[in-house]
């Protein structure tokens, strides 16, 4: 049996979902439509790439700019001490 996490394990997990889910929302909508897609509703490159009717090309390219951006943004936070 895995041993529960104790409060503070538990509010820093908490705090730091938050802080993933507030970055992808500072991205831009296209952005935070393929993190959202691919990343929150695993979705595949070609569903996606139906759904939005782009190319499959363009999915790819779009969404790694996207997951870019996103390490980039936070990777300011966590590393700005923020986190405490």
């Amino acid at each position: 049996a895995e041993d529960a996490p104790g409060p503070a394990s538990s509010f820093a997990a908490r705090e730091k979902h938050q802080v993933i889910l507030d970055a992808i929302e500072g991205l831009s909508p296209d952005f935070r439509e393929m993190i959202v897609l691919r990343d929150l509703e695993e979705l595949s490159y070609d569903d996606i790439a139906e759904m939005l009717e782009l190319p499959v090309g363009t999915v790819r390219s779009r969404l790694h700019r996207a997951r870019l951006e996103l390490r980039s943004r936070l990777s300011a936070y966590f590393e700005s001490g923020h986190h405490d």
